[in-house]
């Protein structure tokens, strides 16, 4: 946890925590889970790796930030989650499936 964090103990959830959607060829399925996660407040990011770009997603999601990855298609898991990573800004991050939900109550308990 960075020094800033530490010292703002009242950081609300959305300032903390960045879920990050994994994804590749799973258009129905994105869309499913974003708007399940609509009225999450923080950063979302979709990390499709997929052939082709969703494009209609920033539109649709204005919120999301939505990376296309075709590089990681036919990789490891773990390039593409390293990836992540490295882009991630706030001091807790959790992965998630795209065929996957993750509840607000562990939401909170990541943080």
């Amino acid at each position: 946890m960075t020094q800033a964090f530490k010292a703002n103990k009242t950081a609300s959830l959305s300032e903390l925590l960045t879920l990050v959607v994994i994804t590749q060829n799973q258009s129905d399925f994105l869309r499913r889970a974003l708007q399940y996660y609509c009225t999450y407040t923080g950063v979302i990011m979709v990390l499709d790796s997929s052939e082709e770009a969703d494009t209609a997603i920033e539109v649709d999601f204005p919120g999301v930030v939505y990376q296309h990855v075709p590089q990681f298609s036919n990789s490891a898991l773990q390039g593409k989650l390293a990836y992540g990573v490295e882009r991630v800004n706030t001091p807790y991050m959790a992965f998630v499936a795209v065929e996957d939900f993750v509840l607000q109550e562990d939401r909170k308990s990541v943080v």
